[in-house]
């Protein structure tokens, strides 16, 4: 047996994965807004997928529903980086529209009130004045009036409409 000369072969290290990705910001759903938006810090380079989906270069994920979410970033060498976990939280919802504990009509004499019961946590407008903690309204002349409740969300309820009748004439 002949052997012949060695050749010399040199490989090129395997590529390394890309660093995880950080996320910029996170935009979550609101009162009007059901979903949420993930913004990643984009490097140069780099593509970044949502849960494992299609890659794309932009770090914007815009109308993503409410759970836990997987974003990870992908090298020119299609090596994937560790995943980045972001939570997008369920949308707040509306209170309920309040209640009307008692109303008092104007007098000669004396203006009306509107009491709502007043629920922990929730604030309350009289025809889209400024909120208050309290549930009623004081020196409210005569007409029809709507009250909105608020939460801490700043979600506002429908409306529930209270009407004051007017004083009855002067003798």
């Amino acid at each position: 047996g002949c052997v012949s000369t060695g050749t010399e072969v040199i490989l090129a290290p395997a590529p390394g994965s890309p660093s995880a990705p950080v996320i910029a910001s996170v935009v979550q759903p609101s009162c009007t807004v059901a979903t949420g938006t993930i913004n990643v810090t984009t490097v140069s380079g780099m593509t970044y997928k949502l849960d494992g989906g299609t890659a794309q270069a932009s770090g914007t994920f815009a109308t993503v529903a409410s759970g836990s979410h997987t974003i990870t970033a992908v090298n020119a060498s299609g090596c994937e980086s560790p995943i980045t976990t972001v939570l997008i939280n369920v949308a707040p919802s509306a209170p309920t529209a309040p209640v009307v504990a008692s109303s008092t009509n104007p007098t000669c004499t004396l203006l009306g009130t509107i009491t709502v019961t007043a629920v922990s946590g929730m604030e309350y407008s009289l025809n889209g004045g400024a909120y208050q903690t309290s549930g009623a309204f004081t020196s409210v002349a005569a007409g029809t009036y709507m009250v909105t409740a608020k939460n801490a969300a700043g979600c506002v309820s429908t409306g529930t409409e209270v009407i004051l009748a007017p004083a009855p004439g002067s003798p």
